[in-house]
């Protein structure tokens, strides 16, 4: 839900933030919504986002507030709205793909479940397969090299 409706995930990411490191930012953002009606009311209307949106971002950008995924958040919503709703709805079905069945079980195993037989499948360090050395320095395919062609394999 929230990869198609980012405001009200940024609108509740804010919130917790702006509690944590500005007590009382509500009030101020309230009078900065009535001070500034008009300008605001047109941002929003322009981006097609809510009026109280537009106030808060206004809000962190005229208090130079930094925060790391604030800011991502906020270079998100400075997008018309419409441009990401194409953006994203592009993805769905890859991202779609990607996370259910087989194929999500690769991408993301659940490292938790010690007995999984494929959790190791893909680990270069604890490759268990007869064609690959196991050595620190080497990754040598072993049973398909000559002796000779072994001292061309790159360190790593």
């Amino acid at each position: 839900a929230y990869a198609v409706d980012t405001e009200s995930l940024a609108v509740r990411y804010f919130n917790w933030w702006l509690d944590r490191v500005r007590p009382g930012w509500q009030a101020e953002v309230t009078d900065l919504e009535s001070a500034q009606a008009r300008a605001l009311g047109e941002a929003a209307k322009k981006s097609g986002r809510s009026l109280h949106t537009v106030a808060i971002l206004g809000f962190i950008r005229d208090n130079d507030l930094r925060d790391p995924v604030a800011d991502a958040l906020r270079s998100v919503l400075s997008n018309d709205r419409t441009y990401f709703e194409k953006l994203v709805s592009s993805l769905y079905p890859l991202l779609e793909k990607l996370t259910t069945g087989k194929i999500a079980d690769l991408i993301s195993p659940n490292y938790a479940a010690l007995d999984d037989p494929g959790r190791s499948s893909i680990g270069w360090a604890s490759s268990t397969s007869p064609l690959w050395s196991t050595s620190v320095w080497t990754r040598c395919p072993i049973t398909r090299l000559p002796a000779r062609s072994a001292r061309r394999c790159l360190p790593i």
